[in-house]
């Protein structure tokens, strides 16, 4: 397997991690908010999801360095960039 394919692969899971995330969150915190019941699997989810995002970011990245693919070194970092901005809105929504 070339290293673009790996690279793209990698890339879409991330983007995949990404997205389910993003839909596990907005579920439980804005559409089904019961303040009453806490969905504890819910976030659990969400730490699993973050947790599998930030290994194979950083290692896309890393691969990406490796092999000197400059489109892969912005793209990478990028999806790091929407989980932060993700994560600063929902503080700022939450308190």
């Amino acid at each position: 397997m070339r290293v673009k394919n790996i690279l793209f692969m990698l890339f879409l899971f991330d983007l995949f991690l990404v997205l389910w995330g993003l839909m596990v969150a907005v579920q439980t915190f804005l559409i089904d908010a019961d303040i009453l019941k806490f969905p504890e699997e819910n976030v659990r989810l969400l730490f699993i999801l973050f947790f599998l995002f930030v290994v194979t970011s950083m290692a896309g990245l890393v691969f990406a360095i490796m092999y000197d693919k400059k489109y892969y070194i912005k793209l990478f970092p990028a999806l790091q960039v929407v989980v932060f901005i993700a994560m600063l809105f929902a503080k700022s929504l939450f308190g």
